[in-house]
């Protein structure tokens, strides 16, 4: 959905009312196939997803982005509350479940890369590589990738995020007891100006929370 108007946000809002809830088959699979790109065995919860969107001001938001929505729990929850006109768009680096989360939302642009890719990403959507983006919901299983594949990831996305741009993204907290969890929690200590974490989401498997970081 690269430029949206009041009609699309109405059907989007429609769809989304009577979308299935995920099928856990598919995402099971592909944490099978993928362990450390899809990060856990279910899809992320509705309670965590709303979490996630009600520490955005969406009123702000112009050009939105979702890391790894999967088969698009969280991607259900955005969409509804974008405010006409924003662009959104989702980078998911597994076409299985991309084609699963495309199919669910016509017109919203799947694009199958690594979000390390944000920049060249940035600009195939019309936007430029650095300082285009107002927000990024980050679903990506920070905590399972090796320190090399975050270095890229948190460095691309710092590139395209604009001053005072957020980045949310959840955590689960047996998560934290990991040495990549723990390098994690660092590196966004390091790279953003504020970090606000919200209450336990206990009805999530497993039970997480959210950061919201701001650039």
């Amino acid at each position: 959905m690269s430029r949206s108007t009041a009609e699309p946000h109405r059907a989007h809002r429609a769809a989304a009312a009577v979308e299935p809830k995920p099928r856990r088959s598919n995402f099971l699979r592909e944490f099978l196939r993928t362990p450390a790109l899809v990060g856990a065995i279910a899809p992320s919860g509705r309670a965590l997803c709303r979490t996630m969107v009600k520490m955005v001001d969406m009123e702000r938001v112009k050009v939105a982005v979702e890391y790894g929505p999967g088969t698009g729990p969280c991607t259900a929850e955005i969409i509804p509350a974008l405010r006409p006109g924003t662009r959104f768009f989702a980078v998911e680096i597994n076409p299985r479940l991309a084609a699963i989360v495309a199919s669910k939302h016509p017109g919203l642009k799947v694009h199958v890369r690594s979000a390390a890719d944000m920049s060249d990403i940035c600009v195939e959507e019309g936007l430029a590589p650095e300082s285009s983006v107002d927000a990024i919901f980050s679903c990506i299983p920070w905590a399972s990738f090796p320190k090399a594949l975050q270095d890229d990831v948190m460095a691309a996305t710092l590139r395209v995020l604009k001053p005072g741009g957020v980045m949310v993204t959840f955590a689960y907290h047996v998560g934290l007891l990991t040495p990549s969890g723990r390098r994690f929690k660092r590196m966004l200590r390091a790279n953003f100006r504020t970090i606000d974490k919200s209450r336990a989401v206990l009805n999530n498997l497993p039970t997480a929370f959210v950061y919201r970081c701001v650039k």
